[in-house]
């Protein structure tokens, strides 16, 4: 449980930042770089739920050798 708050707030932070930088770039006029900003924090948050994965599949993986 404790993985998945953190899995959440990692992802709160993602969007704030990805928010920010939008803004950024609308006030700059600089419409071209929001698609590479939301390629990157979707690259990022993919990430993130990879490592989760990879984590929450060894926690099982453990479980299971374990009663084996």
């Amino acid at each position: 449980m404790q993985a998945f708050l953190t899995l959440a707030g990692q992802f709160f932070i993602i969007i704030c930042i990805q928010s920010i930088l939008e803004v950024m770039a609308y006030s700059r006029r600089q419409s071209h770089l929001l698609k590479p900003i939301s390629l990157g924090c979707y690259i990022a948050s993919l990430v993130l739920v990879l490592q989760f994965m990879q984590q929450y599949i060894g926690d099982i993986m453990r479980a299971i050798n374990f009663i084996y």
